[in-house]
């Protein structure tokens, strides 16, 4: 049976919503970003917004 495309969209958001937790984490952990790239999939351009989102939402 194929999957709809709805399904697809909502599956694809989960994956890529994950992605970007496990990119935080590793973020956090020091991890440069060309390697958390490798393992996410994700662009330098998403990290270092995550990276920027990271450092505006912590306390000082």
């Amino acid at each position: 049976m194929r999957e709809s495309v709805i399904y697809q969209d909502i599956l694809q958001e989960g994956i890529e919503k994950r992605n970007q937790e496990i990119a935080i984490k590793m973020i956090n952990k020091g991890i440069n970003l060309e390697t958390i790239v490798d393992v996410t999939g994700l662009s330098i351009e998403q990290l270092q917004q995550l990276q920027a989102q990271q450092q505006n939402t912590q306390p000082e």
